[in-house]
């Protein structure tokens, strides 16, 4: 459900954006893409929150790193996550880190193919 999430959220961001600034309604084609969003809950929610927060603290030289283990632990001591819950959430966060790296490695050698 997490990486449903982030799909779309990388599908609508641009639309977002532009109804924002421009302070406009939603056209038809729009709406298709907004009504796809994924069905939420606060699992998922608190899943998305440390992945949007702990994904700012990868390494990043030639490719993107990983996010590294002990910002996932520290996001969960803070929240005061048991560690059953710490735990889930990190394996839960791995994996989607792991889906997002090679799907953002699959891009450029995408578009380094077409260079």
């Amino acid at each position: 459900m997490i990486l449903a999430h982030l799909a779309w959220q990388e599908e609508a961001a641009p639309i977002l954006a532009q109804l924002r600034l421009r302070e406009r309604d939603a056209t038809s084609s729009e709406r298709v893409v907004l009504d796809r969003r994924p069905p939420s809950d606060p699992a998922v929610d608190a899943a998305l929150r440390a992945w949007s927060a702990a994904s700012t603290c990868r390494p990043v030289g030639f490719v993107v790193g990983p996010i590294p283990q002990d910002v996932i632990d520290a996001w969960c001591d803070r929240r005061g996550l048991d560690l059953e819950a710490a735990d889930f959430l990190s394996e839960a966060l791995r994996y989607v880190d792991g889906v997002v790296i090679e799907r953002a490695a699959s891009k450029r050698r995408v578009s380094g193919a077409k260079e």
